[in-house]
């Protein structure tokens, strides 16, 4: 055979196509790897055989068969496959393949491939020409496992064989001289007529699939192969068709569709591996994770995304599934590397295909990338021992209050433990101190996805109440509701018994103490007015020495009382306070002078005590000022995002001590007097406002004190 034969080859090993090629001058093969591409080719190519796997990526040897033969009836399609199988062979041959070649069967594949095709290019030359004899028409009514039927020149039935009287209900005699439209459903008679009317104009073979309907009125889809036979002068003298009802196959077909469309659409990586472990499926999806096209993919071993760990891991696996007591499938990790990057930690959900006996076919499975969620886990493991190891009880409940989980430190400060506390709620904790009105606020709050922050009274297990800084999150789900609420507990009872002690006391000797100081005071300033010279100089520094002390006294009681304060910031008008702190000064010393520079308005954020601090650095300026001439300057400029408050005076520096206090908070020191408490206080209400304070020498010699504070954007 002398001629050229083109052929398309569909097989992703590249080995046969390439041997065949070489060796075979007058053989020229188009391979491809898919038959999707086959397809594509099909109508331009010029193919005079088709040569395909039988395993192949998307759809199979026969599924391309069955669609090369919808628009090729009679094209040449050798199908070839790695070892034998009866349910492929007899799909084979109904669906009208050349030739069908085992691997196992043959020593050279390449060989036995290329004489096949060299067969059925020539045979398909000789079924062109008329076969005057009976021959080889008897001998396809004889050997053909499908329904037969021979057709006259009007398209009568004239002869069916058993297996068409089977499929169609009817006998041949029943049949015998009926038109075809006898067994053809209405809704495809006039795609068949126009079958038949191409089958009678001498128009080769064609192929159909259409509805039917048997004697019994059930409506069956049938495949049809038919060919008319001519005589000497080329008329129609017969026409023959072959036949098989694939109404299952159809519905099989469809099913498979539909789950190729669904597979294809999923997020997850899909795969599947033939019995040598060589991908013949997978999806995009798969292809986008591991980096790689699907040409290259398709026909190699996991290895190629895969170090010697996840493979060996991935093995162990599969024997699971084929052992007598496996599971049907099976989900553990593995890392996959793709093309570039780092490797993607996986979870790989495995099965195997379904086989009969002990010929095991290769199994499938699916990729989700679960390297976030791995991190994620991570996190939350580390995030759970932080909170088993706070030093403060943690509780998490339901949206209902159900509580589902406490910490170490919430079995120790309340004597519950953790089995007995989970399922219970906060009710457990109830001490009977806060009436009703105080939980609705709470529920409401944290209801409404705000944070709830108050202290509470609760009682321990078996009696006995502790006092706590209670802190209640709502935490919300994806979706934007809330899911759980997380409720801290900072166990303050010690620090609110000292507090009770302190003040206590506090009143007790403020009271004392400013009544034998007013004690003292009166009587000094009776000996002064009565006495002269040195006693009476005397007596009036012991007043002077009394007021001090009660002044220290006050600011003392200030600070006290500060520091058991929260720091409760809020915004406040800085060029306000800062005018009403100059008045008030200008009224207590009227021959100061305060001169104050200020906008009309500027908001800050600080606590309620800023305007005492300002104050404190007035009245110490004009105090240890030269008295009647002291002169003060208050200026409040804004910044970008600060609020500055400058106060300028020309007094000598400030010591190097109270310095330290009032930008630092230095601690005091065993010989501090008024004026350190003073600047000391200064310093606490400033940090506490979250602000900064610094001195430096003024444009007039003096000091110049500046606070800084932040700026309120309201």
């Amino acid at each position: 055979m002398h001629d050229q034969i083109v052929v398309g080859y569909v097989d992703y090993d590249t080995t046969v196509p390439a041997r065949i090629d070489r060796r075979n001058a007058h053989i020229t093969v188009d391979h491809v790897t898919r038959a999707r591409d086959c397809l594509d080719r099909l109508s331009s190519a010029g193919y005079d055989c088709l040569v395909s796997a039988y395993d192949l990526p998307g759809i199979d040897g026969l599924e391309l068969l069955d669609t090369v033969r919808e628009e090729h009836p009679t094209l040449p399609f050798v199908l070839c496959t790695d070892r034998g199988s009866e349910a492929v062979a007899s799909r084979a041959i109904s669906a009208d393949v050349s030739e069908y070649v085992r691997a196992d069967e043959v020593s050279d594949r390449a060989a036995a491939v290329a004489a096949a095709v060299e067969e059925r290019v020539t045979e398909h030359g000789r079924r062109r020409e008329p076969d005057p004899g009976g021959e080889h028409l008897s001998l396809f009514f004889e050997e053909s496992p499908l329904g037969a039927v021979q057709w006259d020149e009007e398209f009568r039935f004239e002869r069916v064989n058993g297996a068409a009287e089977e499929i169609l209900g009817y006998s041949e005699a029943e049949l015998r001289g009926r038109s075809w439209e006898t067994i053809v459903a209405d809704t495809d008679r006039e795609r068949v007529a126009e079958a038949v009317a191409g089958l009678l104009e001498k128009d080769g073979g064609t192929r159909i699939r259409n509805r039917n309907v048997r004697k019994d009125g059930t409506r069956i889809t049938c495949e049809w192969y038919n060919r008319a036979v001519t005589d000497e002068d080329g008329d129609v003298r017969s026409v023959f068709s072959k036949f098989e009802d694939v109404t299952e196959r159809k519905r099989h077909r469809e099913e498979l569709q539909r789950y190729e469309t669904i597979v294809e659409a999923l997020n997850d990586a899909v795969y599947a591996l033939d019995e040598t472990g060589r991908f013949t499926y997978v999806n995009d999806a798969f292809a986008d994770l591991v980096g790689y096209d699907q040409e290259t993919i398709l026909g190699s071993t996991p290895q190629l995304i895969k170090g010697p760990e996840a493979v060996e891991r991935a093995e162990r696996n599969l024997a699971r599934l084929l052992s007598t007591d496996g599971p049907d499938e099976i989900t553990f990790e593995i890392d996959v590397q793709p093309r570039e990057g780092d490797p993607i930690v996986c979870e790989d959900h495995m099965g195997v295909l379904p086989y009969d006996g002990e010929a095991f076919e290769g199994s499938v499975g699916t990729l989700r990338d679960v390297t976030a969620r791995r991190e994620r886990s991570r996190e939350l493991r580390w995030l759970r021992r932080v909170v088993e190891s706070a030093v403060h009880a943690v509780y998490v409940t339901k949206p209902d209050g159900t509580i589902t989980y406490v910490n170490s430190a919430f079995e120790e400060l309340t004597g519950y433990t953790r089995a007995e506390a989970v399922g219970q709620t906060p009710a457990i904790l109830n001490s009977g101190t806060h009436d009703e009105a105080y939980f609705e606020r709470l529920w409401e709050t944290v209801r409404n996805g705000e944070v709830w922050e108050e202290e509470i009274v609760d009682e321990r297990k078996g009696g006995g109440q502790y006092v706590a800084r209670q802190y209640i999150v709502p935490v919300a789900g994806p979706s934007g509701e809330i899911e759980r609420f997380a409720a801290f507990q900072v166990d303050i009872s010690n620090r609110k018994e000292r507090e009770r002690h302190l003040d206590r006391l506090d009143r007790m000797l403020r009271h004392n103490l400013r009544n034998d100081l007013n004690v003292i005071r009166g009587c000094a300033e009776n000996i002064a007015s009565r006495a002269d010279g040195e006693e009476s100089a005397t007596a009036g520094r012991v007043v002077q020495r009394v007021d001090e002390i009660l002044d220290m006294s006050q600011k003392g009681r200030t600070v006290a009382t500060m520091l058991s304060e929260d720091r409760d910031r809020r915004s406040v008008d800085i060029a306000s306070t800062v005018r009403d702190v100059a008045e008030r000064v200008n009224s207590s010393y009227p021959a100061a002078t305060v001169e104050f520079d200020t906008p009309s308005r500027l908001v800050a954020v600080a606590t309620r005590r800023i305007e005492l601090a300002v104050e404190e650095l007035v009245t110490n300026a004009i105090v240890h000022g030269d008295g009647s001439d002291s002169e003060v300057a208050v200026r409040v400029e804004a910044g970008e995002d600060r609020v500055r408050i400058e106060v300028e005076d020309g007094n000598d520096p400030l010591p190097e001590m109270e310095a330290r206090l009032l930008v630092d908070g230095e601690e005091l020191g065993p010989l501090y007097h008024g004026t350190g408490l003073g600047l000391w206080m200064v310093y606490l209400v400033v940090n506490r406002s979250g602000g900064a304070v610094t001195t430096e020498e003024s444009d007039r010699g003096g000091n110049c004190i500046r606070i800084q504070l932040e700026r309120d954007g309201m």
